[in-house]
């Protein structure tokens, strides 16, 4: 009777589970979305671009056209910002962690590494890489920033054909990456 009853309350529990509304990924999502994502930091996104959730759930941004063959296993433009991935306090200790983690896990990891300015936050890192998939090339920009002992990165990944093409756009949205002050 024990076990019948701990059945019957595991199938209740999956029941409820599996009722539970599941998240769309890759679907546009709407301005006030972004806002409420971006609650401590504010990034421009070009007004040619749109911006939807990722698995799992993170907020991307790409160029419109790309709007509808966005999906998890494709190589298109897009831009992600994570923060606080690596523990770090510094951004030398944040770039040097960030290698390491990449070298370690792609033993043949090859960058090339751009010092850079931001207009507001001062020197932040360019970290130029490809990486092999089935899908083909993609070619990744992580800028990395340490700001007030916090790291933010902005993942730019695209494929080889497409990168250059929306970089400066990218580059802009970099550039317009503000904290925003409570």
């Amino acid at each position: 009777m024990k076990k019948y009853l701990i059945f019957i309350t595991f199938l209740f529990f999956a029941s409820k589970m599996t009722g539970q509304q599941k998240q769309e990924y890759y679907k546009e999502v709407d301005k006030k979305s972004v806002e409420s994502y971006y609650l401590r930091y504010f990034v421009k996104v070009p007004n040619n671009w749109f911006s939807y959730k990722t698995d799992p759930n993170l907020m991307a941004h790409s160029p419109i056209e790309f709007k509808d063959s966005i999906n998890s296993k494709g190589i298109f433009p897009s831009v992600i910002i994570r923060k606080n991935i690596f523990k770090g306090r510094t951004l030398e200790k944040n770039l040097k962690v960030f290698l390491r983690f990449h070298e370690n896990t792609y033993p043949k990891f090859q960058y090339i590494l751009v010092e850079a300015n931001h207009k507001m936050y001062g020197k932040y890192y360019n970290i130029k890489f490809s990486l092999i998939k089935k899908e083909g090339i993609e070619l990744i920009m992580a800028s990395i920033f340490s700001i007030n002992k916090k790291n933010y990165i902005f993942f730019y990944s695209s494929s080889d054909s497409n990168f250059d093409r929306y970089l400066n756009e990218v580059l802009n949205m970099v550039n317009s990456f503000e904290i925003i002050k409570n």
